[in-house]
């Protein structure tokens, strides 16, 4: 059963950055900088608040999602709005309902604005390169976390 924990780290060890890399490796689509550990960790060099959530499977990581951990138990992208690509890092057979993952990690609410299109998005999935999602650790029970994906045209003027 993979076990999710969050890391509070500025500076990530050798097996960690090898397993962000190889994540990274496995879809051209994390070419971003943004995506990199070396972003996680310039960020982590001047906040706080800088956190690495990590998703593991017998002693392997298989997802991470670098993000800020905001008052209130909010949580948003590593590098604020300053980041226009941002997610999960994971590969594409990556499907542990977002819920799950929350939870395990407690945490109570990630603010996605621009994840590319097709990558495992914490359970959601949506069209268009980019978009808005607001997922929600599932303490009701019912197996799935809220997902709100609107194109990010649809953003303009609100």
């Amino acid at each position: 059963m993979p076990r999710c924990e969050i890391a509070d780290t500025a500076v990530l060890g050798a097996t960690l950055r090898g397993a962000w890399n190889a994540l990274r490796g496995s879809d051209p689509v994390y070419a971003s900088p943004y995506f990199s550990p070396e972003f996680h960790e310039a960020v982590a060099s001047v906040t706080r608040s800088a956190r690495l959530l990590i998703v593991e499977d017998a002693g392997s990581a298989v997802a991470m999602l670098p993000f800020q951990h905001r008052p209130a138990g909010l949580c948003g992208p590593i590098g604020g709005h300053l980041n226009d690509m941002h997610g999960l890092i994971a590969h594409s057979s990556f499907d542990m309902p977002a819920d799950v993952v929350l939870e395990r990690a407690g945490l109570p609410m990630v603010s996605l604005r621009h994840a590319p299109i097709g990558t495992p998005a914490l359970g959601a999935r949506f069209g268009g390169t980019h978009g808005f999602r607001t997922l929600v650790s599932d303490s009701a029970g019912t197996g799935r976390a809220a997902a709100d994906a609107v194109p990010a045209a649809g953003l303009a003027g609100k």
